[in-house]
């Protein structure tokens, strides 16, 4: 599932994100 991996990547980014703020 491409679109499963996709939403992965962009939760991690956000998740990065967050923890960075």
């Amino acid at each position: 599932p491409v679109g499963l991996s996709e939403k992965d990547n962009l939760l991690q980014k956000i998740f990065e994100l967050l923890i960075t703020l």
